[in-house]
């Protein structure tokens, strides 16, 4: 084979001829013999750079690379990771025995070697699509979202001073006109706030503004004002007092109206205590009215009174009495009055009234 010696018994000036042939017949044969089977690899022995003068090696069933390092522009080589030698540079396309994204100007990760985690473009939607593998979108963490508009930009973030992780899951939007959400804390989620009733510094108060009927929900909430003289009406031909002013007092067999402070349509009266400027309550029915109708003079509609005669009172509170404890609702044009009605050697000094009313609904 190549390489290998064929000692061939060549002729010599002195062979005679018939020797001469013999001997050249037979050297042929030899050289014949060696150079016409196919050069095995293991007739090949290179111990230097072999050149192709610029051919193409074809038909290769694979290329086996031995640990190397060569700065020579156009080489392929191995040093536990596989390289490629640009003009640019030395550039390694293996990582770890994976394939080496960040040499591809690509983002990297914790990828694996069959993580089918991915992130496409479409270009028919211009969307990005994150996924963990080919049916599941992935969670995506970032510091700021910044969404741009035609003429501005709108930032997305977490306050620096955020403790904690948080969570906020859409639940729900209002679908008409004009709403507001509500964070419910049992399940991290923002919902249409109609219809909830948050608790906030312990008031209870409800997600909906209306406007439109100028109402506001609202726990119960405590007011104290004065009496003033043009709080109060007679409506009795025998009642000759006009009450209004501490000292000032209802006499015996003697009544008077005094108007609640404004309230709105559609607030409930919890209770209201008149309270008086000292212990003069004696002898006197405390009683709460509402007018009967729009334009109307009599007062039959009673809402609740004490029926007990106080003696030596500085106060008495009544309750709407519309059932077991249903308060009364307030409605428009139907303004509701406090009756004082004294009996025999009855006494009262009205000076105040405390109202407590909510808002629910």
């Amino acid at each position: 084979m190549p390489g290998v010696d064929l000692n061939l018994d060549l002729p010599t000036p002195n062979d005679p001829f018939v020797t001469a042939l013999a001997k050249i017949v037979a050297a042929f044969v030899a050289i014949e013999e060696d150079l016409e089977p196919r050069i095995g690899a293991g007739s090949l022995d290179i111990d230097t750079e072999l050149s192709m003068n610029g051919a193409a090696l074809t038909n290769v069933g694979g290329v086996r690379l031995q640990n190397g390092e060569s700065a020579v522009v156009g080489t392929l080589y191995m040093d536990e990771e596989f390289h490629v030698v640009t003009t640019a540079g030395d550039v390694q396309l293996t990582l770890n025995g994976v394939l080496n994204v960040t040499a591809l100007g690509t983002i990297g990760g914790d990828y694996g070697g069959f993580d089918p985690a991915n992130v496409t473009f479409v270009t028919t939607s211009d969307d990005y699509f994150f996924r963990s593998d080919a049916t599941t979108f992935a969670d995506v963490q970032v510091r700021d979202i910044i969404l741009n508009g035609a003429a501005g930009t709108f930032r997305l973030g977490v306050d620096a001073g955020l403790s904690g992780d948080q969570e906020i899951r859409f639940k729900s939007v209002p679908v008409t006109g004009h709403g507001m959400f509500a964070f419910n804390s049992a399940d991290n989620s923002l919902v249409d706030a109609a219809g909830v009733v948050p608790v906030v510094g312990g008031m209870t108060f409800g997600a909906n503004i209306d406007i439109g009927n100028n109402k506001i929900l609202h726990g119960q909430q405590t007011i104290t004002v004065p009496i003033a003289l043009g709080d109060c009406v007679n409506l009795f031909a025998n009642t000759t007092a006009q009450v209004g002013v501490p000292g000032v007092a209802l006499g015996s067999n003697e009544s008077t109206y005094i108007r609640l402070p404004p309230l709105r349509a559609g607030e409930r009266i919890i209770s209201v205590k008149v309270n008086f400027s000292d212990n003069s309550l004696n002898n006197t029915n405390v009683y709460l009215n509402v007018q009967a109708g729009v334009g109307a003079s009599g007062w039959p509609t009673v809402l609740g009174n004490n029926l007990a005669v106080g003696f030596g009172s500085t106060s008495a509170t009544v309750t709407p009495n519309l059932g077991p404890a249903v308060p009364y609702v307030v409605l428009v044009d139907r303004p509701v009055w406090v009756l004082l009605q004294t009996g025999v050697s009855g006494i009262c000094k009205p000076c105040s009234l405390t109202v407590t009313t909510d808002v629910i609904a």
